[in-house]
C-alpha cells in the first residue's frame, strides 16, 4: 500500500486501519509505505527506512521512536519541526473583496501582506482550493474583486488602450505562414500523413497544447496533462531552433493569451493541416488562414473584455503551487529544466534567441538552492520522487520571481526531510518579502508556519486568527461549528474575550 492515507480524512483513515488490522489477523502480509510516521507506529510491526535509494536499516517498531526515524530518513537531526521566526510585515500585496462563486464559496474577503505567511484552514470540501484557483484566475467567479497592489511596468502597459498597427497584422500573417508548415512537417514526419485529420483525438490534444505554448505564453496548469510523447518530441525539436524563440519573443508583447485565441488557432490549424493531405494548393490555404487569423485577432482586440486570467495573474506576480502537482503543476513528460523555466521563457531570451548557457546555469542554481535530487537537468520530471517534483514546481515560481505565492497542500505525500526543506524555503521567501498563502489540512503545519490563520467552513470565511491566539481548538471550532454571525470572526472572538 503506497501512501493510502494521503487524501483521506481522519474518519476514513480510522476505517482503513481497521481493514488493515483485519487483513493482518487473517495472515495477510502487508508492505505499508508512508511518510506519516505516527501511522507506522500505529499499525506497523517492523519499519524499514530508505534514503536516497539506500536501505538504512530495519527495526521493530516498539524499539524506535519518531526522532530516531526522522534522523535516519534525513541524515541529520531536525532541531525544530517548523523553523518559524518572527519577521516584519510590509504593505498589502493581495486584496480579495467579496469573491463569490455559487456552489463553491461566497463573499470571501481577506488581505495578504508582503513578508507574511497566512494559513488557510478548514475541512476537506470547505472551498479553500476553489478560492485559490479563483484568485489565480483558473476558475470563473460571479462577483468580487482581486487586487494586486504592487504596480509594475508590465502592469502599467496592460492598462494602456489596445491597438493593432499594420506591422502587427503583417507579422501575424508571417507567423502563421512560418509556424503552420513547420508544425505540419513535424507531425507528418512522425505520424502517417493520413492521420493528420480532425478524427485523431491524441493529435488534436497535442496540437492544442503545442499552440498554447507557442502562441499563448505561460499558464499555471495543463488540465489532465493531455500531452502525449509525440508533442514532447515536437516541442523538443522546435525548442532547439530559432523559430521557436522568435515566435515566443514576438508573442510576449501581444494579448493573445488573455482571450483563448490559442484554442481557436489550434483547431483552425488542424483543419488546414488535414486539407494538406487532400492535395489542396498550399499557398492559397496559408494565405487564407493568415487573413482569417488577422480578422479574428482584430475583432478580439477591439471587442475584448479584460478578465482575470492565469496569464494575467502571473504577469502581476502571482504564483500557485496546486494541490495536484502531477496534473496541474508539472508537465510530466518534459524535463526538469523545461518545467523550471516554463513560466518565464522571456527571462532567457537574448536578441530573439534563448541563451541556452544562461538557461543551464540558472536551472543549476535553482536545483542547488532547493536541493532537487535529479540525475541531470534533462531528466523527465515524472521520474522524480514526490518531494522533488514539488521542489520543481516551487523552482518554476522562483525562476518567475513571483512575489505572491499560494501553496495548496505543499507537503502532501512528501517525506519528512523534503517537508523541512519546503518549510525552510517558504520562510526564506517570506523573510525576503514574498507574501504567502498556505492551504493545509494538517493543523500542526498551519499552527507551526502561519503568522495568521484564516478558517473556512462550507464555502464561507469564518475566522481570522493571529498566530499568538491560534490553537487547534479555535481552528476546529470555526471549521466545524456554524457561527451565528456569518462575518469572519476576529482574533478576540476566537479566544472568547468578547463572548
Amino acid at each position: 500500500m503506497d501512501e493510502p492515507t494521503s487524501s483521506l480524512s481522519g474518519h476514513e483513515i480510522h476505517e482503513l486501519f481497521k481493514a488493515v488490522n483485519r487483513l493482518r489477523e487473517q495472515g495477510v502480509g502487508i508492505i505499508y509505505i508512508s511518510h506519516r510516521l505516527d501511522e507506522v507506529h500505529e499499525i506497523g510491526d517492523r519499519v524499514t527506512v530508505l534514503r536516497d535509494g539506500d536501505c538504512m536499516g530495519t527495526w521493530e517498531v516498539n524499539e524506535v521512536d519518531l526522532e530516531f526515524l526522522i534522523t535516519q530518513m534525513v541524515g541529520r537531526t531536525l532541531d525544530e519541526k517548523f523553523p518559524w521566526t518572527p519577521r516584519e510585515r510590509g504593505e498589502v500585496a493581495l486584496r480579495v473583496k467579496g469573491l463569490t462563486s455559487p456552489g463553491a464559496f461566497e463573499d470571501i474577503s481577506f488581505d495578504l501582506r508582503f513578508g507574511e505567511i497566512v494559513g488557510f484552514a478548514g475541512l476537506v470540501g470547505a472551498g479553500r482550493t476553489e478560492v485559490a484557483r479563483a484568485v489565480m484566475g483558473a476558475d470563473p467567479v460571479e462577483s468580487g474583486t482581486i487586487e494586486m497592489t504592487r504596480a509594475t511596468k508590465e502592469k502599467e502597459e496592460l492598462q494602456r488602450q489596445p491597438h493593432y498597427p499594420i506591422w502587427m497584422a503583417l507579422a501575424d500573417v508571417a507567423v502563421f505562414m512560418l509556424a503552420l508548415p513547420l508544425f505540419t512537417v513535424i507531425f507528418q514526419g512522425i505520424y502517417d500523413p493520413f492521420s493528420l485529420n480532425m478524427k485523431t483525438p491524441p493529435l488534436l490534444f497535442s496540437a492544442t497544447w503545442f499552440y498554447e505554448w507557442i502562441i499563448g505564453g505561460p499558464k499555471y496548469n495543463i488540465p489532465n496533462d493531455p500531452l502525449p510523447y509525440l508533442a514532447a518530441t515536437a516541442i523538443g525539436i522546435i525548442r532547439q531552433t530559432g523559430l521557436w524563440f522568435m515566435v515566443r519573443q514576438y508573442v510576449w508583447s501581444t494579448m493573445w493569451r488573455d482571450f483563448g485565441i490559442w484554442y481557436v488557432f489550434a483547431l483552425f490549424s488542424m483543419v488546414i493541416a488535414s486539407l494538406f493531405t487532400q492535395n489542396f494548393k498550399t499557398e492559397w490555404v496559408m494565405v487564407t488562414g493568415g487573413v482569417v487569423m488577422v480578422v479574428m485577432r482584430f475583432l478580439i482586440i477591439f471587442n475584448h473584455e479584460k478578465k482575470w486570467t492565469p496569464s494575467l495573474a502571473i504577469r502581476r506576480g502571482l504564483g500557485l503551487l496546486p494541490e495536484d502537482r502531477k496534473l496541474q503543476g508539472l508537465t510530466q513528460v518534459l524535463s526538469v529544466a523545461f518545467n523550471t523555466t516554463s513560466a518565464n521563457i522571456r527571462r532567457l531570451i537574448d536578441r530573439f534567441f534563448i541563451n541556452l548557457i544562461m538557461e543551464k546555469d540558472l536551472v543549476a542554481e535553482h536545483i542547488d538552492q532547493l536541493k532537487i535530487a535529479t540525475p541531470t537537468q534533462d531528466t523527465l520530471v515524472r521520474f522524480l520522487s514526490g518531494g522533488n517534483q514539488q521542489k520543481v514546481v516551487l523552482a518554476k515560481w522562483l525562476f518567475r520571481r513571483a512575489d505572491v505565492l499560494i501553496f495548496d497542500e505543499p507537503t502532501r505525500g512528501i517525506d519528512v526531510g523534503a517537508k523541512y526543506e519546503v518549510h525552510t524555503q517558504m520562510l526564506n521567501l517570506a523573510e525576503s518579502g514574498a507574501a504567502i498563502l498556505m492551504i493545509s489540512s494538517e493543523l500542526p503545519e498551519i499552527l507551526g508556519m502561519s503568522d495568521r490563520v484564516l478558517v473556512m467552513r462550507e464555502g464561507r470565511l469564518t475566522a481570522d486568527i493571529p498566530r499568538e491566539e491560534a490553537t487547534q481548538e479555535n481552528i476546529l471550532r470555526y471549521a466545524m461549528v456554524a457561527q451565528e454571525n456569518s462575518a469572519p470572526a476576529s482574533a478576540s472572538a476566537a479566544t472568547g474575550e468578547n463572548q
